[in-house]
């Protein structure tokens, strides 16, 4: 497969069973935004391992289900997520714009989020862009957040990718 086939494919499989976050960081003075943190869920961890060598980077994690479902049967299996931080994130969604279309407005919103090093001080101004960019990502996330998806259902008759 050729690079762009498994930007293809990769970018399919984050619309779908991805997620796309702007973590916090607890400080003395409250949380502060910290970094982007993109994840892959799936409860095949081969998948997600395949992943790997061709993004370069990335680590897996299982996640312990605790609750039982609504019938009140245990889960079978614990998903797992192949977890992407920091400015690889922000690299790996600005390959993957192009062929995202579900989660196209959060790599967008994502890619504008300023990245600052580990330690570096922050301007009261850089501060509330990354809150302002958090929480337009945050409604975007919801749920019941109904948003036009016309543009991307009927690509094939409007000759868009």
């Amino acid at each position: 497969m050729t690079r762009k086939d498994n930007l293809i494919y990769i970018a399919s499989f984050f619309d779908c069973e991805g997620s796309v976050q702007i973590r916090l960081r607890k400080t003395p003075k409250g949380y502060k935004p910290c970094h982007i943190r993109m994840s892959f869920s799936n409860n095949n961890k081969k998948v997600l391992e395949s992943f790997i060598p061709f993004l370069g980077y990335g680590h897996i994690t299982e996640r312990r289900r605790k609750k039982l479902r609504k019938s009140g049967s245990p889960f079978k299996k614990n998903p797992y997520s192949l977890i992407v931080v920091g400015a690889k994130a922000k690299s790996l969604l600005v390959e993957l714009l192009p062929y995202l279309r579900v989660k196209r407005d959060h790599a967008k919103l994502c890619i504008k989020y300023p990245l600052i090093k580990r330690g570096g001080r922050l301007s009261k101004k850089v501060i509330r862009k990354k809150l302002e960019i958090r929480k337009r990502l945050h409604f975007l996330n919801k749920r019941d957040n109904e948003r036009d998806i016309s543009s991307w259902i009927d690509l094939d008759k409007k000759g868009g990718n």
